[in-house]
């Protein structure tokens, strides 16, 4: 026994030794593996064949190892195989679809499915989120749309622009499940993200770096064991547009936690619950709140806490149902900026 765990521990250095590629996900423990494609696409159709020893094919043309960069048209699909150059009869020949830019993509759980038709087509949606968003990752500005409910077990990430059309649908967070978006512009519309959650470590559902999140008519629902940032921005974009965003922690909870970012929320709901609830704090950049309403619970917490940052808010209703503190909305340090009309109303009790 002691010879068995010895070899698979071995196995495992081994394995991170050589695969880069691995990602780690620590809240469940499990390791995904990934492996790199033989090639390169950008966002104007540059594709670069980068695979060694191998041969490839684009559609129907001919086989061939050259690797001078071409320009693909974006306007359709593409299918690439390749194989190993030591052919021989019966060697294994990989494909991958590159789709169009634009493209449609589906994902739900339906009976109708139909696998006479391509994986991520309205008739044979993907089954998860995961799968989809793989797709999305490989396509330059599609749409996303979601044909039911979907639950997303493992953290995820999104490196490309898109839209996510919900449908009314909702995408369901599971315990160690996240959003990471990176480097992208993602719109929203339509869909309800919710995450109940009974993790031990600080928690989240969506975290954005240097990228741009737009959400219209949305609902963002979560509830966490300790302290927790339901949307975390890092040099990012948030716009969030009719909808509500609602929380609740046992601890210190934030709806919105940013930092160098611009924040700009019209026309919705905030509802934030927490030992010290905080709806949004904000380090650096700004943060627009107009004709909204925010909502605390608990026993300390501020509508907004700030530092550093350009804050304008107009036509606003700030309610405070807290035990504790001093009863004020805003906590803002000595280089903040602020502008506000004299629409903002707020009720401490």
């Amino acid at each position: 026994m002691a010879f068995k765990r010895t070899r698979l521990w071995i196995s495992v250095f081994l394995i991170f030794l050589f695969c880069p590629q691995i990602t780690v996900a620590l809240g469940n423990m499990t390791l995904a593996l990934r492996e790199p494609l033989p090639y390169s696409i950008d966002r104007d159709g540059t594709f670069e064949f980068t695979g060694d020893f191998l041969i490839y094919q684009i559609d129907d043309e001919y086989w061939s190892a050259d690797k001078t960069p071409r320009k693909l048209d974006m306007r359709q699909d593409h299918i690439v195989r390749w194989q190993s150059m030591a052919y021989e009869e019966g060697n294994p020949v990989s494909s991958k679809t590159i789709m169009r830019h634009g493209a449609d993509i589906y994902a739900g759980s339906t009976s109708s499915r139909d696998i006479q038709y391509p994986v991520g087509s309205s008739q044979n949606p993907y089954s998860t989120l995961e799968q989809a968003l793989e797709a999305v990752n490989e396509v330059y500005q599609c749409k996303l749309h979601l044909v039911s409910d979907i639950t997303v077990e493992s953290s995820c990430s999104l490196y490309q622009d898109c839209t996510i059309d919900g449908g009314d649908h909702t995408i369901i967070f599971a315990c160690n499940s996240d959003l990471f978006v990176q480097d992208a512009d993602v719109q929203f519309e339509l869909c309800v993200l919710k995450k109940e959650s009974d993790a031990s470590y600080n928690d989240r559902i969506i975290k954005a770096d240097k990228s741009t999140i737009s959400f219209y008519d949305c609902e963002l629902y979560g509830n966490f064991l300790q302290t927790s940032s339901m949307v975390e921005l890092k040099d990012s974009r948030l716009s969030f547009t009719g909808g509500g965003l609602t929380m609740q922690s046992k601890e210190y909870s934030v709806l919105i936690n940013s930092s160098n970012s611009s924040i700009s929320i019209n026309d919705s709901r905030l509802t934030c619950t927490g030992i010290h609830a905080t709806a949004i704090s904000v380090n650096g950049g700004s943060c627009s709140l107009t004709n909204s309403s925010c909502t605390l619970w608990g026993e300390l917490g501020r509508m907004v806490e700030a530092s550093g940052t350009r804050l304008s808010l107009y036509g606003n209703t700030f309610t405070g149902h807290l035990t504790k503190g001093d009863g004020r909305s805003l906590y803002i340090d000595e280089i903040c900026t602020v502008i506000q009309d004299e629409d903002n109303s707020e009720v401490f009790d």
